[in-house]
């Protein structure tokens, strides 16, 4: 019997014990997901929107992929049955979601205080987010990149470097032939960081010519200041390839006297996409009025948002079809079952990536229209993970891939598999770096930009 009472009294201290450890195990959890919270990268948007990241993660995605597929080609490897290959020609379309959830995330402070009268946000403050944002990256990358040999530092390069380093490199064709040369992607910095420099002065001219809120007259109005960007942009990328086609397949850039100084300015080597970050702008304000403001119930949205998905992937496999008679991509099918799609390439370079650009903005409205489980997906961590770094992946994938392909792929014993896995571990690894050694520190300086209310609100997290 006294065995018996030892023994049980044996095991009271250490069930005593084994609770007293788990009580401290769960005390120390808290630190543990603040340790992990505080790590966890943030898109440091006012109001996150979780799906977001989500497709800044598709958008970088496809991108990559495309890249991967074309080095994969080039050394000869076998990158897959016709389907996969197809589709990762068609990653060059992930530049345009960019473009999109652009127009969309940028234009959202100027959509609520259009629609819901809130304070006009700062013109001075947005250049100065923006700046932090993006300019610290791309000079880091730029001395990376261009002082190592110094080949490019040169007296007769002074004028296009110049146009580098103000990203304005797509208005020259010089300018343009060194970046390419340096990292080929930089070529939608340019694009993106012009759009920055005239989002306040186009939100400013939609209020104008919205007027007063309240009333039929000024969503007429605020839609047909929409239509009248979209008309804009289509008008100068028509105006673009009627100078290419008549000048012998000229850039438009190089088109003599007034007409090539238009081009320079408003259209570049490649075009501003003014009509494609319009789409994105159109969405924000969708999103204000529908989710924000509730003018769209949950059960309508769920219906418009599968109707907004299965158009977005018909739209999207369409215009794949499209990109390769169109000779964008290499897409090696028989085409007499789809002539109903444009073949004219004039034709794609005024409506093709504006058609795509449409296809996304369906696309984002679907997630965020639709079921919580596709808005779960796109919000899984590991996805926004991949969305928030997405501007370091895309800084830097071009030049690890050039130099992991020219070291492994010329060997034999390297599959396309194996360039894969080694690929995305290597991105994973070097761009985690950039991201919180060079990006986080700038982002975190951001938020002085913001007023004390603002800080305030970066803490809520809109999952919508």
């Amino acid at each position: 019997m006294t065995v018996l009472v030892n023994q049980v009294g044996m095991f009271g201290k250490r069930t005593t014990i084994a609770k007293i450890q788990t009580q401290e195990h769960l005390r120390g959890l808290p630190a543990i997901r603040a340790l992990f919270k505080r790590l966890m990268p943030s898109s440091s948007a006012m109001r996150e929107i979780a799906p977001v990241d989500g497709m800044r993660a598709l958008a970088i995605l496809l991108v990559i992929w495309c890249h991967i597929s074309v080095f994969g080609t080039t050394y000869g490897l076998n990158v897959g049955p016709g389907p996969i290959r197809y589709l990762g020609d068609f990653g060059f379309s992930g530049v345009f979601l960019f473009f999109v959830l652009s127009g969309f995330l940028l234009f959202l402070p100027y959509a609520r205080a259009l629609l819901d009268n809130q304070p006009w946000p700062s013109a001075r403050k947005f250049y100065l987010r923006r700046t932090l944002r993006i300019l610290p990256l791309y000079y880091v990358a730029l001395a990376v990149l261009l002082l190592p040999g110094g080949g490019w530092l040169r007296p007769q390069n002074i004028v296009p470097l110049s146009f580098i380093v103000l990203l304005l490199h797509d208005m020259r064709w010089d300018a343009s032939t060194i970046i390419s040369w340096v990292d080929g992607p930089f070529w939608t910095l340019a694009v993106e960081w012009q759009f920055y420099l005239l989002l306040p002065w186009l939100a400013f001219a939609l209020a104008k010519v919205a007027g007063a809120q309240g009333g039929r007259a000024f969503f007429l109005r605020l839609t047909g200041g929409l239509v009248s960007l979209v008309l804009l942009g289509l008008s100068i990328r028509w105006l673009a390839a009627v100078t290419y086609y008549t000048w012998g397949q000229a850039q438009p850039i190089n088109a003599p006297g007034v007409l090539g100084f238009a081009m320079r300015l408003f259209y570049g080597i490649k075009g501003k996409y003014l009509e494609v970050f319009t789409l994105g702008i159109a969405a924000s304000v969708i999103y204000v009025l529908a989710i924000e403001r509730g003018y769209l119930s949950m059960q309508r949205r769920k219906m418009l948002g599968a109707l907004a998905t299965i158009i977005a992937v018909a739209g999207l496999v369409a215009c794949m079809f499209w990109a390769a008679q169109a000779q964008r991509i290499p897409l090696a099918l028989g085409t007499s079952w789809w002539l109903f799609v444009p073949s004219n390439g004039e034709v794609w370079e005024i409506l093709g990536e504006w058609t795509l650009g449409l296809c996304f903005v369906l696309l984002l409205l679907g997630v965020l229209f639709g079921t919580p489980g596709m808005q779960r997906f796109f919000s899984l961590r590991p996805l926004r993970y991949i969305g928030i770094i997405s501007y370091s992946l895309y800084v830097w994938h071009y030049p690890i891939l050039t130099l992991l392909s020219s070291t492994f792929l010329p060997s034999a014993a390297t599959s396309y598999l194996h360039f894969i896995a080694l690929s995305a571990v290597i991105l994973l690894l070097v761009c985690s770096g950039s991201y919180y050694l060079i990006e986080r520190p700038f982002i975190r300086y951001r938020h002085t930009a913001h007023t004390p209310a603002q800080q305030e609100m970066a803490s809520l997290t809109v999952q919508s």
